[in-house]
């Protein structure tokens, strides 16, 4: 395993790294989270900023392909809180814009059909209760089945 040293995980705002240094990490994860940052192409060049020379980006996010109208997308948005995604384009665009290379790329979409169906399932009539009783909102659990 790793050490405390050369492992640690950071709550932090995608809005401001400026408490970080150049090259202060090897390896930074996410997990579906960067939908959330209210400038997705600053934070791509801030990401690529805090990695090492050989350091390594790996994540996973819901993206809006180039093709969607925002009345396709307008009970995504609703569901998760948000006025826009990211798209591939932008993200690779930024990332090579900042000298990364993107190694591998999977945009097929059956990762999100999986989530969202385990997740509407997670919240269908037989699975409230227990959701409940864990601490889920009712408004969390109601967005899952619209």
């Amino acid at each position: 395993g790793l050490s405390d040293a050369e492992y640690c995980v950071d709550l932090a705002s995608f809005d401001d790294l400026s408490s970080y240094e150049t090259g202060s990490f090897d390896l930074v994860m996410s997990n579906d989270s960067f939908l959330y940052s209210a400038d997705k192409a600053k934070l791509m060049r801030e990401l690529a900023r805090l990695l090492k020379p050989s350091g390594v980006l790996v994540f996973s996010d819901i993206l809006q392909s180039k093709d969607a109208t925002p009345e396709q997308l307008a009970d995504v948005y609703k569901r998760l809180s948000l006025t826009h995604l990211g798209t591939s384009e932008l993200y690779s665009k930024e990332l090579t814009g900042a000298g990364l290379t993107v190694v591998s790329e999977d945009v097929s979409g059956q990762g999100i059909l999986r989530h969202y169906g385990f997740m509407r399932w997670s919240a269908s009539e037989n699975k409230t209760a227990e959701l409940l009783a864990a601490g889920v909102e009712q408004e969390f659990i109601d967005k899952q089945l619209v």
